[in-house]
């Protein structure tokens, strides 16, 4: 439950009110790990606030919102509409692909079955 819980922090307060469906995936790509080994700050490619909560919470609404363009529907693109919208601004998001998600919808369907240990 560790890597889970650094993807989706809320994951038991999700699964306790039934949204479940909302829950951020851990995507076992065990970059969390990696960086504990190396004695590097904690961190995870599924949920780019992790390590960084304290920085995060201070997100503030801007004084003038701008339009701003953002190109590419993977996580990053993802995450930089997210956080752009959430302070104000008027967010225009482009993807060539039908899906969004990047290499991250190819780790998604690779996903142990539920129940399975990692």
């Amino acid at each position: 439950m560790g890597r889970k819980l650094l993807a989706d922090p809320e994951l038991p307060n999700k699964l306790a009110t039934g949204e479940g469906k909302s829950i951020r995936p851990c995507i076992y790509c065990y970059v969390c790990v990696g960086k504990i080994f190396l004695n590097q700050a904690v961190c995870c490619a599924a949920n780019p606030g992790t390590g960084r909560e304290a920085e995060l919470d201070n997100l503030t609404l801007v004084e003038k919102p701008r339009s701003i363009g953002v190109i590419g529907g993977g996580p990053a693109g993802l995450e930089a509409a997210r956080v752009l919208a959430t302070r104000g601004h008027r967010v225009t998001f482009c993807e060539r692909e039908k899906d969004l998600g990047g290499t991250a919808r190819i780790a998604l369907r690779t996903q142990r079955p539920a129940g399975q240990m990692a």
